[in-house]
């Protein structure tokens, strides 16, 4: 088994174990706030419903006293390809 390096690698970790995936999850991990800006997916999955609680529970006792921002983003459709493109740059 590897060891797992980089707070944003761990956390991705820990969303594809609780989750099923992190893909589409954008991750910053500041000293004691971690903020999922979560995929369009998310707003309709009732298993990420379920799954959020358990990925809290996780972030806490991987960081330990933490607070955790999960973020939900309503963007037009316009600044939504300004901001693909921002975070391909």
């Amino acid at each position: 088994m590897e060891k797992i390096e980089g707070d944003e690698n761990k956390v991705k970790a820990m969303l594809e174990m609780d989750y099923g995936t992190s893909e589409g999850f954008v991750i910053t991990k500041e000293e004691d706030v971690v903020k999922l800006v979560l995929p369009d997916v998310c707003k309709y999955d009732s298993k990420w419903t379920m799954a959020k609680y358990k990925v809290v529970a996780d972030l806490r006792e991987l960081f330990g006293k933490v607070t955790v921002d999960l973020i939900e983003e309503y963007v037009k459709k316009d600044e939504v390809k300004a901001e693909e493109k921002a975070l391909r740059s």
